[in-house]
């Protein structure tokens, strides 16, 4: 199933620090249409907000440095129309997650995280288009 209503492209931010697991989920979302940038922590991912506008970030809790939830504040700060537009995940359970943000405990279902991101981009949809057209490089 495409993420893609009416042929628009959609584009992800993926930090984590695990390589394996950030790649896994590049290689679906860019099999599923999505556009594509990834980060192995939290500072990365605050430089890739930076350039570009995306319509969903996906980050894990907790990493080296800066974590998941300092660049949940940092992206807002920055770019307040990503509210409602990150994906958290951990391998522990957050006692209070991000109002409007939606977690995921590892390991995740790559499929359940395609559901979770089409209901973002459909949520976001009605009031404007794709984030961004031009192409994305991965952040590294």
């Amino acid at each position: 199933m495409s993420t893609k209503p009416h042929d628009q492209q959609f584009s992800a931010l993926i930090v984590d620090d695990n390589f394996a697991l950030r790649e896994a989920i590049a290689r679906s979302l860019a099999r599923d249409g999505w556009k594509v940038a990834t980060a192995p922590d939290g500072l990365k991912g605050l430089e890739a907000l930076r350039g570009h506008a995306f319509d969903a970030v996906i980050t894990d809790v907790q990493m080296p440095g800066r974590g998941g939830l300092w660049l949940w504040n940092a992206a807002l700060a920055l770019r307040p129309e990503l509210r409602g537009k990150f994906v958290f995940m951990s391998s522990e359970p957050l006692p209070e997650p991000p109002s409007g943000a939606v977690f995921m405990v590892k390991p995740l279902s790559l499929a359940s995280l395609q559901s979770e991101l089409r209901r973002i981009v459909r949520g976001a949809e009605g009031a404007n288009v794709p984030a961004r057209e031009a192409s994305l490089e991965a952040v590294r």
